[in-house]
């Protein structure tokens, strides 16, 4: 169920989006209602307009030669309808994400007492708790050339390069539906079984689903030792099924071509719903 609410969640700002357009262009539309009559195998158009002056609704009859104003206000009577239908599916989707509460199931088992849930197996790991244990959860952080962490975010904390503080901003941007970590440590196994601790520069957890994703940003790529260093750690991700688009986010830079902020928002987006 969680999915199709995170389904209805995107698909309720996709459709404020369209309504913020659709008002955009009504604000430039031209004043007036278009009008259509058939007569036999003739179609004839006009134009119901207000005369300030007298308040009244004129009719006035629109010819062949002005066909751009005719599309116009045919592109703004069909606007006008699509606002209607939008503007009743948001109310229907606000009112039931307002009244569905998903964490009703997991509050059964967290008000359970300690003895009972010992004696029962949830359905899954509750969304809180997982928040909670995130929120409070104690790790050293990196201390690999700290004193290099001289940017500050618009969250507070300092990190590596001013890349990172925009990707860092858009991922606060998003609090709403995103927490993240800055150089949070992980454990991963390399294909000699050897365990490595590294430090993502991101790691993101999705606080609608609870998933974790990782954010990852080659910024030197010029540089051939940190270019060979940053494909291991991918190669690294990759040897732990943690694969880039599903739950690895990469960005790339170099000294001549920079940060594309376009794509980051695109790719922090596509991990919101």
């Amino acid at each position: 169920m969680r999915t199709v609410l995170v389904g209805m969640r995107k698909q309720l700002l996709r459709k404020k989006g369209q309504l913020a357009e659709v008002e955009r262009k009504l604000n430039l539309a031209t004043e007036g209602t278009l009008k259509v009559q058939k007569k036999g195998t003739h179609v004839y158009f006009s134009m119901e307009k207000k005369n300030p002056e007298t308040n009244r609704t004129e009719q006035v009859y629109l010819k062949k030669g002005q066909m751009d104003l005719i599309r116009a206000l045919a592109q703004k009577g069909y606007l006008l309808q699509v606002r209607k239908k939008l503007q009743q599916q948001i109310t229907i989707l606000s009112r039931f994400l307002n009244k569905y509460d998903e964490s009703e199931l997991e509050e059964i088992y967290s008000l359970l007492s300690e003895t009972r849930k010992r004696l029962v197996t949830p359905l899954e790991n509750g969304l809180k708790e997982k928040l909670y244990n995130w929120e409070y959860e104690k790790s050293e952080e990196s201390v690999i050339y700290s004193e290099k962490c001289i940017f500050e975010t618009n969250q507070g904390e300092r990190v590596r390069s001013k890349s990172e503080v925009i990707i860092a901003n858009i991922l606060y941007e998003n609090k709403d539906c995103l927490l993240y970590k800055y150089e949070r440590p992980m454990e991963l196994m390399t294909k000699e079984g050897k365990v490595v601790v590294i430090h993502p520069d991101f790691t993101i957890m999705n606080k609608l689903t609870g998933k974790i994703y990782y954010y990852e940003h080659a910024g030197c790529m010029d540089e051939p030792k940190y270019a060979v260093d940053f494909v291991r750690k991918i190669n690294l991700y990759a040897d732990n099924n943690m694969i880039a688009g599903r739950d690895l986010l990469i960005s790339y830079e170099t000294y001549t071509v920079p940060l594309n902020v376009k794509t980051v928002k695109e790719m922090i987006q596509s991990i919101i719903m």
